[in-house]
């Protein structure tokens, strides 16, 4: 990542860029290389598989927690949550892809009533980001989530725990998918 190209492809001032890829190092998404500047992080197989498989066991622990039958209101606040998020993968914005997941995401595992627990949750999804992204910008795979976030609402809504555990777990292999994927593109290229 140079900043004069940056720079030059958006008009911002340096300072704005160095502080924006200072934010991206502390979010996980950069890294700084001796003699080599700023990278875009990239995630060894292994590290994808252990950071999935610690995902797994946090979103199941706190689908076990959240109330079944859960407050109306927590699934209206997640129904709105999720037909935006349907709309912007329908437009393919990728942005709102990204912020109404994180949303979804992050009201739904608050309900877990263990704010820890839900920080955890928060803070491995930002690790996870720089492989995540690859899932969300897939159309196949945006859809694919869409309809895993409404499957996750109607077994909220009959009470399906094991149905509702089963999902939030399996939801987050997708990205593990996408990202391998895009190893085994990089690899035969090489």
């Amino acid at each position: 990542l140079v900043e004069d190209e940056i720079i030059a492809r958006t008009g911002a001032t340096r300072h704005a860029v160095r502080a924006a890829l200072q934010a991206l190092v502390r979010d996980g998404l950069v890294v700084h290389l001796p003699n080599r500047g700023a990278q875009v992080r990239s995630f060894s197989p292994a590290e994808v598989e252990e950071i999935t498989e610690v995902r797994e066991m946090l979103h199941a622990e706190a689908a076990r927690r959240i109330p079944m039958p859960p407050p109306a209101d927590l699934l209206a606040t997640l129904a709105a949550i999720e037909a935006a998020h349907a709309a912007a993968v329908d437009r393919g914005d990728l942005s709102a892809i990204h912020t109404e997941n994180d949303r979804f995401h992050e009201t739904l595992f608050a309900a877990c009533a263990n704010r820890y627990l839900a920080s955890a949750i928060r803070d491995h999804a930002r690790l996870s980001l720089a492989f995540r992204c690859h899932a969300m910008a897939d159309p196949a795979l945006a859809r694919q989530a869409r309809d895993e976030h409404r499957a996750m609402l109607d077994a909220l809504r009959s009470g399906d725990r094991e149905g509702f555990v089963r999902l939030c777990i399996g939801h987050t292999s997708f990205a593990k998918r996408a990202y391998g994927r895009v190893l085994g593109i990089a690899a035969a290229a090489e």
